[in-house]
């Protein structure tokens, strides 16, 4: 349920101070009953299931007002309390955000602002049962290290199946606690034309986030190696995580049992950077309209600790972090008539490679599109992605030949598409 107001309160010289209020109450809750087959051994190779659910409440206040300090200077300020019931606790914050928007001249507007946050753990996260499975593949970096074989060419390099795995919820979970901020700059001489510029900061406290297994063992492969502190948290409880057979068993000797995994709260992780973004129409007369559209993040630092104690790690320069840099997406739009074409072009930053040696180069994805507008109700669409028929490709750990979770192998793909609407 929730309710909402808003209004006037006063006058300034200014201008009028406007406010708006919202109250929330709710519950919410969540079941997952297995198939009751699945512990009656009807299907394959499967482990036995636990149902799982849970609930919660939840309230909150907020208010939010707006206040022309003068005319070429207003002030946004906001609040609002949450308060989340589960698991026999609950959990509670007061939360802000306070910016300011300066317009020195019609055509020019500075702006910043800085606000908290909180965020209760996913009811999943919380209630989840225990889960026995297995991993489509694993790569184990720990015994490719102990034979010597190099990841591109080690057999237990993305083995399939992969290793089993043990996975819970945790009901300790602490909601997470951000802040962030930015000011920045937009430029708009006429309709047709406007660009801005923004910096940003954001911070998380007690990230909840999901332990990766590859991560987990990368992790476990470094720490036996040397390569990270073997008395750091993060290695301490990567070893705790992967159970292995004795280095003397007589049948697969250090090889996976189970990997353990359940979320966790991360310390902290912050980031930040710039954002660039520009849109400039031409007017063709005859011939058409253009749309150009430019949007430009570079991201300047990325740090993260998974436990207090750790040290810090930079993710930006890290051989470790999957994440881009940077992305570029400009697009071309004709327009004429009932006819509306566009050409995007993404570009993405480099990579790390999968052996965690190098960084491998940007790359870049063409889409197009073409639409005719048949009537007020029907139109005819060709979509074609991919025009160049790229797909990125990464040999350094061999299969699958690709940067997995980053993109994907399809070629050129294209479709017609009919759109009608019915009714008013």
């Amino acid at each position: 349920m929730s309710l909402s107001a808003n209004g006037e309160l006063f006058n300034l010289p200014a201008g009028p101070v406007r406010m708006a209020v919202v109250t929330e109450l709710g519950s919410q809750g969540f079941s997952n009953t297995p198939d009751p087959q699945i512990n009656q051994g009807v299907f394959y190779n499967q482990s036995e299931a636990e149902g799982a659910s849970g609930s919660r409440k939840r309230y909150a206040l907020g208010t939010e007002l707006n206040i022309p300090l003068l005319k070429q200077l207003v002030a946004t300020v906001a609040g609002r309390y949450d308060e989340y019931n589960f698991a026999g606790r609950s959990d509670g914050k007061f939360t802000y955000n306070t910016g300011l928007e300066f317009r020195p001249a019609k055509t020019l507007l500075f702006r910043g602002n800085y606000a908290t946050s909180f965020r209760a753990p996913d009811m999943n996260y919380i209630y989840s049962s225990t889960t026995h499975g297995y991993y489509s593949s694993t790569t184990d970096y720990y015994l490719c290290q102990q034979t010597g074989q190099p990841l591109a060419g080690c057999s237990y390099n993305n083995y399939s199946p992969g290793a089993n795995y043990i996975q819970t919820g945790s009901k300790d979970l602490k909601p997470e606690n951000g802040k962030s901020w930015s000011y920045g700059v937009v430029w708009s001489p006429s309709s047709n034309f406007d660009i801005s510029a923004d910096f940003w900061r954001i911070q998380i406290d007690n990230l909840v986030t999901n332990l990766d297994p590859d991560t987990i063992l990368r992790n476990e492969a470094n720490c036996r190696a040397g390569q990270l502190d073997i008395n750091s948290p993060t290695c301490v409880d990567a070893l705790a995580r992967v159970v292995r057979n004795p280095p003397n068993a007589v049948y697969q000797p250090n090889a996976i049992q189970d990997i353990l995994v359940n979320p966790i709260n991360a310390a902290q992780e912050r980031t930040s950077g710039l954002d660039f973004s520009g849109k400039w129409r031409i007017k063709g007369g005859n011939v058409g309209d253009f749309v150009l559209k430019a949007n430009y993040t570079k991201v300047l630092s990325h740090h993260y600790k998974q436990f207090a104690n750790d040290p810090d790690q930079d993710l930006l320069n890290s051989l470790t972090n999957p994440d881009w840099g940077s992305k570029v997406n400009a697009s071309v739009t004709w327009l004429r008539g009932p006819w509306t074409s566009t050409v995007q072009v993404t570009r993405y930053g480099s990579l790390p490679s999968a052996d965690q040696t190098r960084r491998i180069s940007p790359f870049a994805l063409v889409n197009l599109s073409a639409s005719y507008q048949i009537n007020p109700r029907a139109s005819v669409s060709l979509i074609v992605n991919n025009v160049f028929n790229s797909v990125k490709q990464d040999t350094t750990a061999g299969w699958p030949y690709y940067p997995v979770g980053n993109y994907n192998p399809y070629g050129r793909m294209g479709w017609l598409e009919f759109n009608y609407h019915f009714g008013s």
